[in-house]
């Protein structure tokens, strides 16, 4: 069902207020709260505690696992039918560039592939309680 422009605006709004909380939390007071959450990925890396208190925030529940769509699907699971995501993370987009080596401190000619942050973008994420093992289908 596609949202209505004013479900997506305040959408908008109720994440830059949440945004806005994590922020305004000091350094010291949000790194003790993401450790006592401890939201990693199905993929096994664990949260930023920026991304981790923005979970918290928008769910109001501790996650113990979360995942994207695909992400799910590479680990064997897939969402249930009909689930909405449980909230957004920020996730950093890079862009690959290969930088020659140019400079007199160079030992080879080989150019190297740097990666270089361009940004982030927001990225829906579903708990492991959304999800179900995928079947295996009959041929």
């Amino acid at each position: 069902m596609k949202r209505t422009q004013e479900e997506i605006d305040t959408w908008r709004a109720n994440l830059k207020t949440i945004a806005g909380k994590v922020k305004a939390l000091p350094d010291a007071e949000r790194a003790a709260l993401a450790a006592r959450l401890g939201t990693k990925t199905c993929e096994g890396h664990a949260l930023s505690a920026y991304n981790t208190i923005m979970l918290y925030y928008q769910s109001g529940r501790a996650l113990a696992m979360v995942g994207g769509f695909q992400q799910w699907k590479k680990a064997g699971r897939m969402v249930k039918k009909g689930e909405h995501s449980i909230g957004c993370i920020y996730v950093p987009l890079f862009r690959k560039s290969t930088a020659d080596k140019t400079s007199e401190d160079a030992t080879d000619d080989t150019s190297a592939e740097c990666r270089i942050d361009t940004g982030f973008r927001l990225v829906s994420v579903f708990g492991v309680d959304q999800t179900e093992e995928r079947q295996k289908r009959a041929v």
